[in-house]
């Protein structure tokens, strides 16, 4: 999985967080990445109006990626890791900075 590939699917994915499209976004998630998605999701803006990815850094087994999602009431930094799974990057570890 190289990195044009892994910085595609994060900015596509929180792209769709950003939309509302949570359904599109979950399909990235794995059922352990799930298990932190609510906390995650409830420390976001309540409208995110912009992403970006200031970091995005090759780890053990995939990529260490941070978001930034901002809104009216600021912004917040999520840490996400990426690692290809059946044949695709899948978010596999996410926690809010």
């Amino acid at each position: 999985m190289d990195e044009t590939t892994v910085r595609e699917h994060a900015l596509l994915h929180a792209q769709a967080v950003q939309r509302g499209e949570l359904r599109a976004a979950a399909r990235d998630l794995t059922e352990h990445a799930r298990a932190s998605a609510p906390a995650v999701m409830a420390a976001l803006p309540p409208s995110v109006t912009s992403v970006e990815i200031p970091r995005l850094d090759p780890s053990d087994g995939g990529w260490l990626i941070h978001i930034a999602y901002g809104g009216a009431t600021g912004s917040v930094l999520v840490e996400s890791v990426w690692a290809e799974v059946d044949g695709r990057p899948m978010l596999t570890q996410l926690r809010v900075l």
